[in-house]
């Protein structure tokens, strides 16, 4: 008996030691399979974050062409109504137009000095 399991044992250990490498190189793959299926699975999700992402922008582009749109038509109309003027909103205050206007004063002043002295 010790003899016939002896004999079953050498002629099964020759292929377990043949077949050690190839299994080995299995479990590699199936490491590597696996490390690439989660990159893959990241990178899925993040192609979906970035192509929301372009969705969003490509909304607000759109809004804010349309904000465009209906300013240029605006001013069109403003320009060729020739019944009221076109006003400036008053973008400073009473203090900065004081100084804005003495500042103005003093450059006119400034030039007409130059020009009769010419």
């Amino acid at each position: 008996m010790h003899l016939e399991s002896e004999s079953t044992e050498q002629q099964i250990n020759p292929y377990t030691s043949a077949l050690e490498p190839v299994w080995e190189k299995v479990r590699t793959a199936a490491s590597v399979m696996t490390s690439l299926r989660e990159e893959k699975q990241r990178l899925v999700e993040r192609v979906a974050a970035l192509e929301q992402e372009v969705r969003h922008k490509a909304d607000m582009l759109a809004a804010q062409g349309a904000e465009v749109e209906h300013l240029k038509s605006l001013v069109e109309s403003l320009e060729t109504s020739p019944h009221a003027p076109v006003q400036c909103p008053a973008v400073i205050g009473p203090d900065e137009r004081v100084l804005l206007q003495q500042k103005i004063k003093n450059a006119l002043s400034k030039i007409d000095a130059h020009l009769s002295a010419s």
